[in-house]
């Protein structure tokens, strides 16, 4: 195994991403672009926003810089470059000027098409628990469901990039890792593309269906996700960034071993450690922080 270049094609891109991170932020706090505190917020001062197209602009680069010397086909890649483009240059829009739910829902779904031409699995994404009619268009549903579940996780300082390296250790940012698990899941590692990102799963999911049960908006903002409660309820940012990640490093256990052929196991462990996820960050610490 060629370590420096392995080592090299992680510490280029994480310096890069820092240093564009920087730039970026300075740039967003001259122009005036931040997040302000409202009834939602989980931020106490105004937060600089837009500063992940910084990270997403490195990473289609990366995949750009890797795919061609690779010898990959370029409809293997270019498709899903193009649709993760578009999404950040659609979130950048978002970022400055606000858009509506559905000028957003277009080009994710234009994103989402390209992303499933890109998908270079032949195999199926449910292993044949579906007809095959079925397989991909409810696999780009899954997709869209959750590139939107990560904008919604996406609330509390460090969450979604911490979510993102766990399922990147686990397999080897919405978007692409979804194309990732499903990917993954069409060559047969469906266990641990549904255990790695457990926790998102189920938080979004569960709190869109209690809003729904409650007759609430579904489009409208609010703050009942359970990472939500936590960062309120006195575990801080900091505290809720820790208490998932440390369940998401559980996760890739479990994910490793189903893959070892402890499938049952493994899905089962991934989800008594969810439930017990979701209830410690909806109880918050045991003792309030100042």
């Amino acid at each position: 195994m060629d370590w420096p270049y392995l080592l090299a094609c992680f510490l280029l891109p994480l310096l890069a991403s820092l240093g564009l991170t920087f730039l970026l932020l300075v740039a967003l706090r001259r122009i005036g672009l931040y997040d302000r505190p409202n009834e939602r917020s989980l931020h106490d001062t105004p937060t600089p926003r837009g500063g992940g197209l910084a990270p997403a602009a490195v990473l289609v680069a990366g995949i750009a810089a890797v795919a061609g010397p690779e010898g990959l086909p370029p409809v293997a890649w270019l498709p899903l470059l193009g649709g993760a483009l578009l999404l950040a240059a659609t979130g950048w829009r978002d970022d400055r000027a606000g858009l509506s739910p559905l000028a957003k829902l277009l080009p994710q779904l234009v994103a989402v098409g390209l992303g499933m031409v890109a998908l270079s699995s032949g195999g199926l994404t449910f292993q044949g628990w579906l007809p095959d009619v079925l397989d991909r268009p409810v696999a780009a549903l899954l997709w869209l469901w959750f590139v939107n579940l990560y904008n919604f996780m996406d609330g509390s300082d460090g969450l979604a990039a911490g979510e993102a390296t766990a399922i990147g250790l686990g397999l080897a940012l919405g978007y692409l890792v979804g194309w990732l698990l499903l990917d993954a899941a069409g060559r047969g590692h469906w266990a641990a593309a549904l255990i790695l990102p457990g926790y998102f799963l189920a938080d979004a999911s569960l709190t869109l269906a209690r809003r729904a049960l409650r007759g609430e908006n579904l489009l409208a903002a609010h703050a009942g996700h359970f990472y939500q409660q936590a960062v309120r309820n006195g575990l801080g940012h900091r505290g809720t960034l820790v208490t998932v990640m440390a369940g998401n490093l559980v996760l890739i256990a479990f994910a490793l071993g189903a893959e070892r052929g402890e499938v049952r196991a493994a899905l089962i462990g991934a989800a008594l450690t969810v439930a017990y996820l979701l209830y410690r960050l909806a109880r918050g610490p045991r003792v309030v922080q100042p």
